[in-house]
């Protein structure tokens, strides 16, 4: 019933420029409400904070409302910065053309070899530095686990254990990934990623999986992590 609320409530003012928070607002007044006066156990409350978090619109970071207003300020060097995702995708697409230019009836994403795959892990860690600025060292050891999904967009929780400075009592951090960035990492988990294992390797849990033969298998990438 509150999952069907608060979709209602998000859907009602969907039609903004900039998505609302009244739902995930709405949502913690339900959560207060259960948890203070009806008291309902500990497992129901869990389930309405997770129902709040997957509305969440997300504004920490730099958030859509701030980019906007920072685009009608900032040069143009700067403004690269906030489409380095864009950016950086539009290489790997040029080079994919040229190498499908090079072999007549190749298929695009045939063409991917390990090489590319990561400079797409370099614009998904992009796309995720972006959205929320978490540290480096938690986009590099992001697990595929933490990835959930409503609808076609997508949102990394950070486990609080994970985060700097975070106890088990503190909040997750979770990090909601906008359409075009959701696209992206689909398409990444999808096709690309696996082009990325390395033999013996299936069975990696991080969404970065390490290409150095010197690494050990099931082991996260380390280049995100040294910038």
């Amino acid at each position: 019933m509150i999952e069907s609320v608060l979709e209602a409530v998000r859907a009602g003012n969907s039609g903004s420029d900039f998505p609302s928070s009244y739902a995930s607002t709405l949502g913690k007044a339900v959560k207060k409400i259960a948890r203070d006066y009806i008291g309902r156990d500990e497992k129901e409350i869990d389930d309405i904070a997770k129902t709040i978090s997957d509305h969440a619109v997300g504004e920490k970071g730099i958030a859509r409302r701030n980019k906007d207003k920072l685009r009608q300020i900032i040069g143009h060097r700067q403004q690269r910065l906030l489409d380095l995702g864009e950016i950086l995708i539009d290489e790997v697409n040029t080079e994919l053309d040229r190498r499908v230019r090079k072999k007549r009836g190749a298929r695009r994403l045939d063409q991917i070899d390990t090489e590319l795959a990561r400079d797409v892990m370099c614009v998904l860690a992009s796309d995720i530095l972006l959205a929320r600025a978490p540290r480096k060292a938690n986009v590099a050891g992001a697990k595929l686990s933490w990835i959930s999904w409503r609808g076609d967009l997508a949102t990394i929780t950070v486990p609080n254990v994970e985060l700097k400075m975070r106890t088990s009592d503190d909040p997750d951090l979770p990090i909601p990934l906008g359409e075009n960035e959701s696209r992206r990492l689909r398409l990444y988990l999808d096709k690309i990623r696996p082009k990325a294992l390395r033999a013996g390797d299936q069975r990696n849990p991080f969404l970065f999986p390490a290409q150095a033969q010197a690494l050990a298998r099931t082991s996260p990438s380390s280049g995100y992590s040294s910038g």
